[in-house]
């Protein structure tokens, strides 16, 4: 799984990039909102300007590890099915 690119964004994707992570920071009560913010920034690579991976995003920003990230996606992606 190579997910080292590190590139510069456009504008639209660092104000995107930006927006996410407001979201991540103000709304740690808000699961939902948190996961879909953290996965956004996953699927697009948002973090590749500041961070070299997506572990190193989820350790600074998130405060939780990657893995810990991907449980949180498996959850999530169960109880829609539910």
């Amino acid at each position: 799984m190579k997910e080292l690119q590190v590139g510069k964004l456009t504008k639209a994707e660092v104000t995107d990039y930006e927006e996410q992570c407001a979201i991540i920071e103000e709304c740690e009560e808000s699961a939902i909102d948190f996961l879909v913010a953290v996965r956004k920034v996953k699927e697009k690579r948002l973090y590749r300007q500041e961070f070299g991976t997506f572990a190193e995003f989820c350790k600074a920003k998130c405060k939780i590890s990657k893995g810990h990230i991907y449980k949180l996606f498996a959850e999530q992606k169960v109880r829609k099915e539910i």
